[in-house]
């Protein structure tokens, strides 16, 4: 039934045009003779009329009317057919004396045309064109393959394989009542899987930095520098952490210790556990470098700026003396001799990185290992290609760089590397954070014993804006107060102390064998026997003897025989 319409239509259509036809060329052979005032263009015959018609009826084009001409008995009958069929279509002759419309239309399509000739006539230009992009793009993408793993198999994997660590004995100095308690209690607040915290827009590494004297040995040993650097893509920062050695936590398999002796027990994958269930953070990779490739890659940089003052610079005299001798330099290489504002080099810059003493302790250098970093971080953003190249040299050279990194997280860094060091903000964090930790001695050591609940809360937020910690949730360990003395023992000094023997914290084991026999009388000889002390006292030893009434001084020793620390009984042979 559709057909039929269709057909309909199109034959109503047909006749439709004919009639305009038709008018059209009744109306001119009616039209009076008139003498043209200009020369007369090439009239088109009557089938080159209606031909011309039917073709752009066909292809949608509406010719359009002559200006200068004015009536219809001007027009030919090519320009009556179409104004006929303009009209036909709804419009008026009007609307086409100017024809710039229509004109545009055509002449889009006009170059449209041309268009597609152009690249007709040229497509074997085009081809080949495109083949010498694809091939340049090809050629491209296997040079930075080639060269992606010629630098990526030059960093080699570490060793994690587990030693053991010495523990130290409970001592009388130490302040935590109970120590065997407090270590259970740090094994049972020990985090699971599901109080870990990890996001997929968050990017944890941590940064192990590798003394001198540990590299020039065969076995691994403690790490001062304990550094995780989080990337959030989300809040578009760099996170610094430093985590203080001297943490006393539980390191899991291996018992509990100070937190850098995690990485001399098991390497940089060990340590990376014990902070992740310590302090409830994901950390995804790990990065180990030494102090070697420190220096080179700050000499690469330029060198970092830093003010230094008068103590700093005799602080770093020492622990620059001994880099100067494992580096082989002369001792005073490098080395300042007054306070400024310096950029420093490598060298300068490790030592001052490494002070300790005198300028903030373990917190200070810390501080200033951030500092450090954070300035090589920034350093580097202005970095040209050949710095970059010299930079994967010395980094990819031996051993200097470990880690656990597989080429997919490599690639993931690389693609982003640019926005990261860029356009991120960088802050920096400590933990324990101040306030939140008690400094105590365990086993004879100087520790720090955080609040892990509150240090955890800390260290979450700063990375990822949440927290899994419950703001009532408490993990401080409480410790007893040590006694004070108030009325300390008041003693008689009329009496002589008993002489005291100095011995260094190495020595375990003093003996002294005094002459075997002393003639004291003609008739008398008295037999010392042989005096050996098993473990040496502990330095700065104070004796006080026991409080003394009317008691007369002491007799002189024998001036070879200096009296014993314990007296032992003497041992009269008979007569």
């Amino acid at each position: 039934m559709s057909d039929e319409r269709n057909n309909g239509e199109m034959h109503s259509d047909e006749e439709s045009l004919n009639d305009l036809i038709a008018s059209a060329i009744e109306k001119k052979k009616d039209a009076p003779k008139q003498a043209p005032q200009t020369a007369p263009a090439k009239e088109m015959t009557l089938q080159e009329s209606i031909a011309q018609a039917k073709y752009n009826k066909q292809n949608g084009i509406k010719p359009v009317p002559r200006k200068e001409q004015t009536s219809e008995q001007d027009m030919s009958i090519e320009d009556m057919v179409a104004n006929a069929m303009h009209k036909k279509s709804g419009g008026t002759a009007d609307d086409y004396d100017e024809g710039s419309d229509i004109r545009e239309e055509t002449e889009e399509k006009s170059f449209g045309k041309k268009a597609k000739e152009f690249f007709v006539r040229n497509k074997l230009k085009f081809i080949v064109a495109g083949m010498v992009v694809v091939i340049v793009a090809l050629i491209a993408m296997l040079v930075a393959i080639f060269v992606f793993n010629h630098y990526y198999k030059r960093i080699e994997r570490e060793n994690a394989s587990r030693v053991e660590i010495s523990v130290n004995s409970i001592g009388d100095s130490d302040t935590v009542s109970n120590v065997v308690e407090y270590e259970d209690y740090l094994k049972e607040q020990l985090k699971d899987y599901a109080d870990i915290m990890a996001s997929k827009e968050v990017y944890n590494v941590l940064l192990v930095g590798e003394d001198l004297r540990d590299t020039a040995g065969e076995s691994r040993g403690n790490t001062d520098v304990m550094m995780l650097v989080s990337v959030n893509r989300e809040t578009k920062k760099i996170i610094l952490t430093s985590f203080m050695r001297d943490i006393y936590i539980y390191i899991p398999s291996v018992g509990s210790n100070k937190l850098n002796s995690a990485y001399a027990a098991g390497g940089a994958s060990l340590l990376k556990d014990t902070l992740e269930k310590n302090f409830g953070v994901k950390i995804d990779n790990y990065v180990i470098v030494n102090f070697y490739t420190f220096i080179q890659i700050v000499d690469i940089l330029g060198g970092i700026e830093a003010d230094v003052t008068q103590v700093m610079v005799d602080e770093m005299r020492n622990p620059m003396m001994e880099q100067n001798m494992y580096l082989g330099n002369p001792s005073t290489q490098d080395l300042l001799s007054t306070a400024g504002h310096y950029n420093l080099n490598g060298n300068q810059a490790l030592g001052y990185a490494r002070i300790r003493y005198n300028v903030g302790d373990d917190y200070g250098r810390t501080a200033r290992q951030r500092e450090v970093i954070q300035k090589m971080i920034e350093k580097s953003r202005g970095m040209d290609l050949h710095q970059m190249k010299d930079i994967l040299d010395k980094v990819t050279e031996g051993d200097n760089v470990r880690w656990d990194l597989s080429q997919e997280d490599v690639l993931s860094l690389l693609a982003n590397a640019v926005d990261y060091y860029r356009n991120y903000d960088i802050q920096q964090i400590q933990i324990p954070a101040s306030g939140y930790f008690t400094a105590q001695t365990i086993r004879e050591m100087d520790c720090l014993c955080p609040d892990f609940a509150a240090n955890t809360e800390i260290l979450q937020m700063a990375i990822y804006g949440k927290t899994f910690v419950n703001p009532e949730q408490t993990s401080q360990y409480v410790f007893e107060e040590p006694p004070v003395y108030t009325d300390p023992p008041v003693y008689d000094t009329t009496a002589a102390p008993p002489q005291v023997y100095e011995t260094t914290p190495s020595e375990t084991t003093t003996e002294y064998v005094p002459p075997t026999e002393t003639t004291t009388t003609a008739s008398e000889t008295v037999v010392t026997p042989e005096i050996t002390t098993t473990e040496a006292p502990p330095p700065e030893v104070t004796t006080t003897p026991e409080p003394v009434t009317e008691q007369p001084p002491a007799p002189t020793p024998p001036p070879q025989t200096p009296p014993p620390v314990d007296t032992p009984q003497q041992e009269t042979p008979a007569a």
